[in-house]
């Protein structure tokens, strides 16, 4: 179980993150997940490199498997991570679309 005060401290966190567009730079699908995300599966993931040259990883949503491809441009969004656990806390993080 994580602390509610452990989940509000990584979210000040991300409102860094939202802040930058990024490129795919590498890909991959996850077939089988780690805990807490087995619904999720299969899903991709990626390495981006943010506008501000950090690299990151994140998951990938509402892309189409025929537009996935290295130099994608991405836009990070706001998206629940996982499933509430006991603590009914609901967690959130960064994801990543394809840029408009």
């Amino acid at each position: 179980m994580k602390s509610p005060v452990v989940v509000y401290r990584n979210q000040t966190k991300i409102k860094e993150l939202l802040k930058y567009d990024g490129e795919v730079i590498a890909y991959t699908t996850i077939n089988v997940a780690p805990l807490n995300f087995e619904n999720e599966a299969p899903y991709e993931v990626a390495l981006i490199k943010l506008s501000n040259n950090n690299i990151v990883y994140g998951a990938l949503v509402d892309v189409a498997l025929s537009d996935l491809a290295i130099g994608l441009k991405v836009t990070p969004v706001l998206r629940r991570i996982g499933e509430p656990e006991e603590d009914n806390v609901i967690e959130y993080g960064v994801k990543f679309t394809s840029k408009k």
